[in-house]
């Protein structure tokens, strides 16, 4: 066998190679369409109830009042006072009558609604 002659082996390898990186490619495709189809709904917080206790949504409203206490923010929004909490926050508190756009999973604590934020952005404009 000669170091300059392919035998059946290395035409194997090639092929699974190739084989592998199409269904990567394919994979990596699915993820992103499947990702883009799921964001989760746009609510305003006044719009929040008990009927969403355990649903993700991006909620949007006006900060009513703001606290950051040991590293976790706490944020008021909306006409009902949905309360926005962030664990491990790091950025500025946020001014009274400032636009919020929050991710996260609603949630109840002492009977009252909240929302436990993946992500909280300030000064959002709100698109759909």
């Amino acid at each position: 066998m000669s170091l300059f002659t392919p035998n059946q082996s290395d035409y194997d390898a090639q092929r699974i190679v190739r084989v592998a990186g199409i269904f990567s490619i394919i994979g990596l495709v699915a993820l992103y369409t499947i990702s883009t189809m799921h964001t989760a709904p746009l609510v305003s917080a006044s719009e929040v109830t008990m009927k969403d206790v355990g649903d993700f949504v991006r909620v949007h409203g006006t900060v009513k009042d703001a606290a950051l206490q040991d590293g976790t923010l706490f944020i008021t929004v909306g006409s009902n006072d949905l309360q926005v909490v962030s664990f491990q926050y790091t950025g500025a508190v946020p001014r009274l009558n400032t636009s919020l756009m929050a991710v996260g999973e609603v949630q109840r604590y002492e009977g009252n609604l909240e929302v436990i934020a993946r992500t909280v952005d300030l000064n959002a404009s709100v698109t759909e």
